[in-house]
């Protein structure tokens, strides 16, 4: 585990409750979490399911507002934030990597990595060489013009996470990220994932497996949207 010794929060969550309404009932996903993240750590966020570790990544992403409480991101409150400011939040501080992958089916690997760029209006040319080098970044330099059914569960995964990072975001949630993969893909993917921590970015991951939580810095558990351990892998 590497030594993490920079004390700028990059996440500040406080009393973050989130509650769905099914029909007359109230359905509490999260109820009071607070945690801060460091800049450059690897946080997993673990626990069974319905225990609120997805709610509380979509509301760190601005996908989801809290009904209760304060989320800062980059020092960016986004609690209050209308839906064109969230958009805007995200398409500059975020990215986001799915468990299965949400590719495009009819676009190519090189098509699929430059979305994210042409929202952010960067030019035909530019966005081309941008995505071609996230690609040979992530170990795809000869899948470029694949299309998702031509890819391996892996390689699927490969071009998501050269997706996410094609706006070089500083922060990237991933979502079950090795969870359709063997367990040897899905070393290869956390090893991956280590090494574009290794280039600055906090990254958080949401996953069931001990294994892959155990590569993090640090830890947090939760149940029945409770946090019930915060503490270094």
């Amino acid at each position: 585990m590497k030594s993490i010794s920079n004390d700028l929060n990059v996440i500040e969550a406080d009393d973050i409750w989130k509650v769905y309404k099914r029909g007359k009932t109230d359905v509490k996903a999260l109820r009071g979490v607070n945690f801060r993240v460091r800049e450059g750590e690897i946080v997993a966020i673990m626990g069974p399911s319905g225990c609120g570790k997805t709610t509380l990544l979509n509301i760190i992403g601005g996908l989801d507002t809290p009904t209760k409480g304060n989320i800062r991101v980059n020092e960016i409150e986004l609690s209050n934030l209308g839906e064109s400011k969230l958009t805007k939040f995200r398409r500059e501080n975020i990215g986001f990597v799915f468990q299965f992958y949400n590719l495009l089916p009819n676009l190519t690997a090189l098509e699929n990595v430059q979305l994210p760029l042409i929202a952010q209006g960067i030019p035909k040319k530019e966005r081309f060489e941008k995505a071609k080098d996230f690609l040979q970044a992530v170990g795809l330099s000869d899948r470029l013009y694949h299309k998702p059914g031509e890819l391996s569960g892996g390689e699927q995964q490969r071009v998501a996470i050269a997706r996410a990072i094609a706006v070089q975001p500083s922060i990237v949630l991933a979502d079950e990220p090795t969870g359709d993969l063997d367990t040897k893909t899905g070393e290869e993917i956390m090893g991956l994932l280590r090494k574009i921590n290794e280039m600055g970015q906090t990254i958080i991951i949401v996953t069931h497996d001990d294994m892959i939580a155990a590569t993090a810095d640090r830890i947090i558990k939760l149940r029945d949207g409770k946090i019930i351990e915060n503490s270094s892998s």
